[in-house]
């Protein structure tokens, strides 16, 4: 007996020797692929000064086992390591629409992103208040480069719903592996109702997608009789531009007041009630889409002609921009006047015929060899008569026209005829 524990000690002490001292013992097995450990910057001493010893992170030692973790193994030391190695989130913007606009269909898009989506593509999605989809298309980024975040700007088309209500925009990016969104930006819109099916009423100015300026020329046919309406100018993340106006035999002419600021926006024609006849797209001009033009007007109480400056949406055909201007007569409230056929007296005229409109419109103007040919509407008759008055819509015309230095003499004509037009 006293033989077999001799021999068992001998074969611990030899155990013991070949395995080494416990203090000196190198890691093996999966204790030697443990991740290095990273100790944190010093802290600041009591006068906010670092100690002298480096502020970057650095690698020490893997100390021997222990049966409490390593001080990297805290919490405050991952976190502070993994901020240091992240990246910024990947962030899209919505400039365009704004919260809270009144949307039309089709809606421009426009914003950013600070990251490339795969393909370069986003998605964008319109819902109503339910979270029914209404329209969903993919959206292109601009980026300067590869690998780079950039703008992006698209037309979404959608049908509007049956009532008013709050809507949601959407621009996400989406995951390629497996169609989870990775980023989303959010907008709240406002959805206005269509158009009631039958509805006769036809907007005649402005013409859809016009650039358009301030005061604002509208005219439009198909109301009921003498009914009371309003009109609504909606821009881009700005407060509406409303008047009421009164039709006249189904007709409007009218010239709304007021200031908006540039870019898109939509002019809405609606009833008593709510509801929407017509809605139309347009764009408020910024300055610099713009030029004057001068505008010949008759001169409260005397006989003489008053050139007014104003400015209109930028063409090449600017000699029939200032004519079709004339056509609006001076601005409400305006202590100028004019002898052309107002929209009041085209609609009152004893001699009115089938088939006109309620105000005078430009037919055609042509110039060549310096001689200025302007066609006018039949409702140009409306005049009344009186050699004073012929006298001076002649005058109004031509001085508005001979201040380009292409015309040099003026031809008036009416639904195509130059003879016997204007007499007293």
């Amino acid at each position: 007996m006293r033989r077999l524990r001799a021999m068992l000690i001998l074969m611990l002490l030899a155990l013991t020797n070949a395995c080494g001292q416990p203090g000196t013992m190198t890691p093996t097995g999966a204790l030697a692929e443990r991740p290095t450990a990273y100790q944190l910057p010093p802290p600041a001493t009591a006068a906010g000064q670092a100690s002298a010893a480096p502020t970057t992170l650095s690698p020490t030692a893997p100390s021997a086992p222990s049966s409490t973790p390593p001080a990297s193994a805290s919490p405050v030391a991952d976190a502070t390591y993994m901020a240091a190695d992240q990246h910024r989130p990947d962030t899209i913007t919505i400039d365009v629409p704004k919260a809270g606009t009144t949307i039309d269909s089709p809606l421009t898009l426009s914003g950013s992103t600070n990251f490339w989506p795969f393909e370069a593509t986003l998605g964008a999605m319109l819902k109503d208040a339910q979270g029914n989809l209404l329209a969903q298309i993919p959206v292109m980024v601009h980026s300067p480069d590869v690998g780079q975040g950039g703008p992006w700007s698209e037309h979404l088309t959608f049908t509007a719903p049956a009532q008013a209500q709050e809507g949601t925009l959407e621009v996400f990016d989406a995951s390629a592996k497996d169609g989870s969104i990775t980023s989303i930006a959010r907008v709240k819109v406002r959805l206005v109702p269509a158009p009631a099916p039958g509805t006769t009423l036809q907007l005649d100015q402005p013409q859809p997608d016009a650039t358009v300026t301030l005061p604002l020329h509208v005219a439009f046919s198909g109301a009921r009789g003498d009914e009371e309406l309003t009109l609504r100018l909606l821009p881009a993340g700005a407060p509406a531009l409303e008047t009421k106006v009164r039709a006249k035999l189904g007709f409007v002419v009218t010239t709304m007041q007021g200031s908006s600021p540039s870019g898109p926006a939509a002019l809405e024609v609606a009833r008593g009630d709510g509801r929407v006849l017509v809605r139309r797209a347009v764009r408020v001009a910024t300055p610099e889409q713009t030029q004057p033009v001068k505008l010949a007007w008759v001169a409260q109480g005397q006989e003489n002609l008053v050139l007014e400056e104003r400015r209109v949406p930028r063409t090449p055909q600017i000699a029939t921009a200032a004519l079709n201007e004339l056509l609006w007569g001076p601005a409400p409230g305006s202590r100028l006047g004019t002898a052309l056929p107002t929209a009041a007296d085209v609609l009152s005229y004893g001699g009115r015929e089938a088939g006109w409109g309620a105000r005078v419109r430009l037919l055609k103007l042509t110039i060549g060899d310096g001689v200025a040919l302007a066609n006018f509407s039949p409702e140009l008759r409306a005049y009344g008569g009186g050699s004073a008055r012929v006298a001076m819509i002649r005058k109004q015309i031509e001085a508005t026209l001979l201040q380009f230095p292409s015309v040099k003499r003026v031809v008036i004509a009416v639904d195509g005829q130059t003879e016997g037009v204007l007499e007293p």
